[in-house]
């Protein structure tokens, strides 16, 4: 199942590049939505690469010895990790936003701008739980 996910990541990745052109956008387009799209690829850009972190953060949390604390985390890398895939699953491709009515493309970019802001919210706060998380189980223990 992990190659799966790993296959779709590296294929929607590959379609989300694809479509991007950087500098060539025409005032027409910047004002159609194309420079919200931008925006919103940009914060999707910016965290899609911490998936292997959160995934490997995931992986050492559960080869700690299992307490409340550390099931929560695990349980917030979980949700952090789901919340990306579920926008990835829900965004429009490009030419079909494209072929949306100006204010309803925009509207709709400005929608997703804040909900995958959110996602990386999610994802950096899930993620330095974790690492606290980690850092605490690795100082020694005084018996005193």
């Amino acid at each position: 199942m992990q190659t799966k996910k790993l296959i779709y990541i590296l294929l929607l990745s590959f379609a989300v590049i694809s479509c991007r052109q950087p500098g060539k956008n025409t005032p027409a387009e910047e004002q159609s939505g194309a420079g919200l799209w931008e925006e919103v690829m940009a914060v999707h850009d910016e965290v899609m690469p911490k998936m292997g972190e959160l995934s490997s953060l995931k992986k050492d949390l559960r080869n700690l010895p299992q307490d409340s604390l550390v099931q929560a985390g695990i349980s917030e890398l979980t949700l952090a990790e789901d919340a990306m895939w579920d926008w990835m699953h829900g965004l429009k491709p490009h030419d079909e936003i494209e072929e949306m009515g100006q204010e309803e493309a925009q509207t709709y970019l400005e929608q997703e701008k804040e909900k995958i802001s959110a996602v990386k919210d999610k994802m950096l706060h899930s993620m330095e739980t974790a690492k606290s998380l980690l850092a605490e189980t690795e100082k020694p223990v005084d018996h005193h």
